[in-house]
């Protein structure tokens, strides 16, 4: 038996491992999004952790119940998507302490199941700095999971969505 000893730098962590890059391109900005709506492109394996745990969300058809899904909405995102059809964009939320999905459920449940890894998300601007650590570094996103700019955002006063 022999013993090899290794640096860090060559060890292949499963979380190094990028599936080939999947976007949906065509959507439709929805007009009840709010005054002006902040895009971004997100990671869905990203968005799936962070609604981890959230009551309304069923990414996994082991969640899905009356309550958590709605078959026609889904099989109306579904049709959209095969069709290569625009989409109103999901829109994100941060409400107590997490991310939500105020609308767009269904859509992003499409995406996912049919093998999307980036979707493009709305947001307000008071809840964009917690929806940018949904956004890969390479497009764009924090390297500091959103701190120095919730921080830098607080300061310029401009945190609508944090009360004193």
């Amino acid at each position: 038996m022999s013993l090899k000893i290794m640096k860090l730098s060559e060890f292949q962590f499963e979380c190094d491992i990028q599936a080939d890059r999947k976007e949906y391109q065509c959507y439709r900005d929805d007009p009840a999004s709010g005054e002006s709506p902040v895009y971004l492109l997100v990671s869905l394996a990203r968005l799936r952790e962070a609604l981890r745990g959230d009551s309304l969300w069923a990414d996994t058809k082991a969640h899905r119940d009356d309550e958590t899904f709605k078959p026609w909405k889904y099989e109306r995102a579904v049709s959209t998507l095969a069709a290569g059809e625009e989409i109103y964009t999901p829109w994100l939320i941060f409400r107590e302490g997490r991310i939500r999905v105020m609308d767009g459920r269904h859509r992003l449940y499409a995406l996912i199941d049919h093998g999307f890894t980036h979707a493009r998300v709305v947001t307000d601007p008071w809840h964009a700095p917690a929806a940018r650590t949904l956004v890969e570094r390479e497009d764009g996103g924090p390297g500091d999971s959103g701190r120095q700019e919730y921080l830098d955002t607080r300061a310029a006063g401009k945190d609508q969505g944090v009360a004193e």
